[in-house]
């Protein structure tokens, strides 16, 4: 979402020359003249690549005709109600079942993916540009396409952080912990001295066993990768 507000923040709104028309424009002349074009590794040799924004683009100004769905009784509209109006919208098609669970560990994998086609050619350019030094990081990120950010661009007057939520989320399973065991916090001590004991194994013989697990599963996952790329 892109918003516009005066000069004394999001309250105040914004110029009247600054309508949804002029910014509707703005965007749409970015996506059309925006591109950044360099040499990569591409099918196995180096050429020049332009990267620009798809043929696709939605634009969707908010508009009074929404109102009602978003304005309380009293007709404001409350920063939670706003917020809960993107989200709604936002995070259509965002779902992770459209892509695979976890990264992927070889190009031949690509080929066995449960995925919609679209998706699979997605993931492998992510892979294909990951054969480029400064790009490397598609190759991690191949399975989300390509992406290691969060799908939205958050707002600093709508948006909360994900350290705050993951917080707020374990003093609420905190909390409701106790109200089960029928305990307050102020009733529960918790006891966290810990006192370092020490590493390594105990003999000669421990040593030998725990490197001979390692090198096992070692072993495996390096059988793992060289069948995965067999031709």
């Amino acid at each position: 979402m892109i918003r516009l507000d005066g000069p004394d923040g999001a309250h105040d709104p914004a110029p009247a020359w600054a309508d949804t028309d002029l910014m509707e424009h703005a965007v749409r002349a970015a996506v059309e003249t925006t591109h950044v074009s360099r040499e990569l590794m591409l099918d196995g040799e180096i050429r020049e690549h332009a990267f620009t924004w798809g043929q696709q683009i939605d634009v969707r100004p908010i508009r009074p005709a929404h109102a009602e769905q978003i304005e309380g009784s009293d007709g404001e509209i409350s920063d939670r109600a706003l917020a809960g109006y993107i989200a709604k919208y936002a995070t259509k098609g965002t779902s992770t079942s459209e892509v695979p669970d976890r990264p992927i560990r070889s190009e031949r994998a690509i080929e066995h993916l449960d995925v919609l086609p679209h998706h699979r050619r997605m993931i492998a350019t992510a892979w294909e540009l990951g054969a480029n030094g400064d790009l490397a990081f598609l190759r991690k990120w191949a399975h989300m396409l390509g992406f290691r950010g969060h799908f939205l661009t958050k707002s600093q007057r709508y948006s909360i952080t994900f350290t705050t939520i993951r917080g707020d989320r374990r003093a609420h399973q905190h909390l409701a912990n106790l109200d089960t065991l029928g305990a307050t916090p102020d009733s529960v001590i918790v006891v966290n001295h810990w006192n370092y004991t020490g590493n390594g194994h105990n003999n000669p013989d421990e040593r030998e066993i725990a490197e001979a697990i390692y090198e096992g599963k070692r072993q495996q996952r390096k059988d793992k990768l060289t069948k995965e790329n067999q031709p």
